[in-house]
């Protein structure tokens, strides 16, 4: 699925309405969905207002928190579900930035909050299907002689690009995995950004970390075109499998 949204993955897409809360990267992933719907216009993309008519085939998305606050961003996405989305959607997520984690973030109690707040959720809108995201990656810091601007704006904002905030993101990722793994429920941004399409990740392994591939960024930390398409081909294949009639999954 790398140009465009096969037929079976449009009707399953079709049938459900789904909540997107994110900030920048997010913006990546939706434009590329955007260029996967192409001329089946499904989905939709349609930014959340209160009190909004949608219908079946749509995404709504919007905003969640402030960049740098991972709490914000969970409390901002709870009280966007309890304010009236959770009453008009079929699947909810929302997903946090790669600026939220530093080296210092303490992400075992941020994670045990995050679960916590999406427990609470789930029991209260039991027909909401809440899907859980793995944090995005960077990528590897270029040599100094390549691409001076970007290398001006790794040294300007040198700890959320550096390894040791990406090894953070990683143990993050991987309290998230080893949570929701199992389920239907996990869109693995991060998987998508270090691997290539039908092969085995470039750098490292889970275990040990990874990094977004410089073939899907333009500045180390956003999706260029292809990898738009790339997590966003994911995004849809996750959001396709759960809202698909059962013994119908999406391939």
């Amino acid at each position: 699925m790398s140009n465009q949204i096969d037929a079976t993955m449009v009707d399953a897409l079709g049938t459900s309405v789904v909540y997107f809360g994110h900030q920048s990267v997010g913006t990546n992933i939706l434009q590329g969905v955007a260029t996967l719907a192409g001329d089946t216009g499904v989905p939709r993309v349609i930014a959340y207002e209160p009190g909004i008519a949608v219908e079946p085939g749509t995404i709504l998305h919007g905003p969640v928190g402030a960049n740098g606050d991972m709490y914000a961003k969970i409390d901002s996405f709870a009280e966007t579900i309890r304010n009236g989305v959770g009453e008009i959607v079929d699947v909810a997520l929302f997903k946090f930035c790669y600026v939220d984690v530093r080296a210092d973030t303490d992400v075992e109690t941020v994670f045990a909050y995050y679960q916590r707040t999406m427990e609470e959720l789930e029991r209260e809108y039991p027909n909401v299907r809440f899907v859980h995201s793995t944090i995005p990656l960077v990528s590897r810091p270029l040599p100094l002689f390549a691409h001076a601007k970007n290398v001006a704006k790794w040294i300007l904002r040198r700890d959320p690009l550096s390894n040791k905030s990406n090894s953070v993101r990683n143990e993050f990722n991987m309290l998230v995995r080893n949570n929701f793994g199992d389920t239907e429920r996990l869109f693995d941004i991060a998987e998508l950004e270090s691997s290539r399409v039908h092969e085995e990740r470039a750098h490292t392994s889970r275990e040990t970390g990874g990094h977004m591939l410089r073939r899907y960024t333009y500045d180390g930390g956003h999706l260029n075109r292809r990898g738009q398409t790339r997590v966003a081909s994911g995004f849809l294949e996750t959001i396709g499998r759960i809202v698909a009639p059962s013994g119908e999954g999406a391939e």
